[in-house]
């Protein structure tokens, strides 16, 4: 019999590489992120110079169009919700960054 193989919801960031460079390989989908951190920090920054901190436990919901990174030594570990590239549209977030 065939193995159902599913990709685990937690994702674990290392310190020393950006979100966005390991978000992009883990969700291979929309970049809008709504989840639950669980562990360490991160940082959150948009091109309009807007800028979030989270640290864990924390619930982060994070709109299109965004890098960040994990912040101190810690790694950090997300509980995402994931669409795929719909995760904005299912959730009811904006499209991208707004104030």
């Amino acid at each position: 019999m065939a193995q159902n193989k599913k990709k685990s919801p937690a994702k674990k960031l290392s310190p020393d590489e950006s979100l966005r460079a390991q978000l992009v390989e883990l969700l291979k989908g929309g970049n809008a992120h709504v989840g639950f951190l669980a562990r360490g920090s991160i940082h959150i920054g948009f091109p309009d110079g807007c800028v979030r901190e989270y640290s864990a436990p924390a619930v982060i919901a994070v709109e299109p169009g965004h890098d960040g990174w994990v912040v101190g030594n810690e790694p950090a570990i997300v509980i995402e919700f994931d669409f795929e590239g719909d995760t904005a549209n299912r959730v009811g977030m904006a499209d991208g960054h707004r104030h």
